[in-house]
């Protein structure tokens, strides 16, 4: 039997490194978790009620629902069209995977990568919409920090953050003065 060009036969010894990893990480698990009795594990979960579990799971649903936003503005933005059911699965793939095994660009950049090519669309539409999620985010999140770190000062040193480099003492916030530039406001702190 031919298989089609499209499908490559995979080596037999990368389903013995998937293996061997596999069984790395459960030894690797076992030495972690260790110290924990299953007993003990299990009545603190039972000590969780069934609303607050339903209440982390709606806004778990929630987040990752918010999170396919990401990708279809990229598919906007790179002049791909999708139907937003299969756009939110392949989101929905790529973040689940890529927030659990860290580096988020790159590994839910993969599974975007191999789910957008079998819809059709070009590498380049896909490095796009990988681009787009990543600066968006990274944008948002400086200017959800640079707004937080002056009103929430308390809240570095949680972060590891030395307050004298970020400036977040009260007296920074006493000497911050607003200056208009072109019709905008825009707020400068002095650092000390």
């Amino acid at each position: 039997m031919t298989l089609p060009p499209t499908i490559r036969k995979v080596p037999a010894w990368t389903t013995l490194l998937g293996i061997a990893l596999f069984a790395i990480a459960l030894w690797w698990l076992h030495h972690v978790i260790g110290q924990y009795r299953w007993r003990d594990i299990l009545a603190h979960m039972r000590a969780i009620r069934s609303s607050q579990l339903g209440i982390a799971a709606l806004l778990t649903a929630a987040g990752y629902g918010v999170l396919t936003l990401y990708d279809a503005l990229g598919l906007k933005f790179a002049g791909a069209r999708l139907p937003y059911p299969r756009l939110a699965l392949v989101s929905f793939m790529g973040y689940a995977i890529g927030h659990n095994v860290g580096v988020n660009t790159l590994s839910g950049g993969a599974i975007r990568f191999r789910a957008y090519s079998i819809l059709g669309l070009s590498a380049k539409q896909i490095a796009t919409v990988v681009a787009f999620g990543t600066l968006t985010f990274a944008l948002g999140s400086a200017a959800y920090l640079g707004r937080g770190f002056p009103t929430r000062s308390i809240n570095a040193a949680f972060m590891n953050f030395d307050p004298r480099i970020v400036s977040l003492s009260r007296q920074s916030l006493a000497r911050t003065r607003k200056r208009t530039r072109g019709g905008g406001q825009f707020l400068f702190l002095r650092i000390s």
